[in-house]
């Protein structure tokens, strides 16, 4: 995703369009029946029948033909300008977009603080706070867990869809949260859940899932005011 605008434009391929639209699918069938997905076109007002630009009926509305034809509920190519309005009022389940910036800022701006970036393709698992790393506040204490909580609980619900896992490993969390007004608190339950699930988390260093699962609680914990952790501390809490 992250490619020079004038790059994402010659990518705008049938065949990358329609297989984004099958991952997506894919993917919300693990969440929802039927889920209901728009593609937004990539000109000004999805180029109005070629008056702006030609990819919308030479690549992206072929692509949605093709989805159609597959059985995917696949509209478009919709005006960018009002697509996210309507998705935000219940009217899709997803947005198909057509380059990095185009779904990120509405994304951001609708829920910036909950926002979960998922990684779609990977024969595996993978969630992210979508609002980035934010160095410049790193060991302040002023860093809010909500897009690490949220990126766990959905990482759990697609894992739990994936294996067919009834357990509910994040209960641990709302039981953190429940007596923690502030936040704070929620976060040793944050590095908990890192214990007893093996969450995997790509930019920790070590090939050993459970290391890097107590590497995630101990640098969790360190944000919270705690300097450390024993080994299997995190499952008595």
């Amino acid at each position: 995703t992250h490619v020079s605008l004038a790059e994402a434009i010659r990518r705008t391929k049938r065949e990358r369009v329609r297989d984004v639209i099958e991952l997506t699918n894919e993917t919300l069938s693990r969440l929802r029946p039927h889920p209901r997905i728009a593609v937004a076109g990539l000109n000004p007002h999805a180029s109005e029948h070629g008056s702006f630009g030609t990819e919308e009926e030479r690549e992206i509305a072929p692509a949605i033909a093709d989805a159609r034809a597959a059985g995917i509920d696949a509209v478009g190519p919709e005006p960018p300008d009002t697509v996210f309005r309507r998705a935000a009022g219940g009217s899709f389940d997803a947005v198909v977009c057509m380059y990095h910036d185009q779904g990120h800022i509405p994304s951001k701006l609708l829920d910036f603080e909950g926002g979960v970036n998922v990684t779609l393709g990977l024969p595996f698992v993978r969630t992210s706070p979508d609002h980035g790393t934010a160095f410049d506040i790193a060991g302040k204490g002023v860093a809010r867990p909500d897009s690490l909580i949220a990126a766990l609980r959905l990482a759990d619900r697609l894992a739990a869809t994936e294996a067919g896992r009834t357990e509910d490993a994040l209960a641990v969390l709302d039981r953190g949260r429940a007596i923690a007004a502030d936040g704070r608190v929620g976060l040793h339950y944050v590095a908990a859940v890192f214990d007893r699930i093996g969450f995997r988390h790509p930019d920790l260093g070590h090939p050993n899932e459970a290391a890097q699962a107590r590497e995630a609680a101990l640098i969790i914990r360190r944000q919270a005011g705690r300097p450390g952790v024993r080994p299997g501390e995190a499952d008595r809490e």
